[in-house]
């Protein structure tokens, strides 16, 4: 059986009052597309263009959202492998 790989975000423009572009919905990403996501950042920090193309259309997600996560899973993983912060220690 198939299960569904959709996505929760509104992709629709809309205007705040004065009549600029708000910016898009937070993605909500299903279990099994962090699962998938997970993997192959676990294979590779850094996508290239082909790869991104094909994870984005087996996931179901933009590929924008795919370079987002990305982004962001590089930023979380460099920041947890940093040592522990310097709270006034000189």
């Amino acid at each position: 059986s198939e299960t569904s790989t959709k996505v929760s975000t509104v992709r629709e423009v809309k205007l705040n009052s004065k009549g600029k572009k708000m910016r898009q919905a937070r993605t909500i990403y299903s279990s099994s597309q962090l699962a998938a996501l997970e993997k192959r950042f676990g294979e590779t920090e850094y996508l290239e263009l082909p790869e991104r193309a094909w994870l984005s259309a087996e996931l179901g997600l933009s590929e924008m959202q795919i370079k987002v996560w990305f982004q962001n899973r590089r930023s979380k993983h460099k920041k947890q492998s940093r040592p522990g912060k310097m709270n006034g220690d000189n």
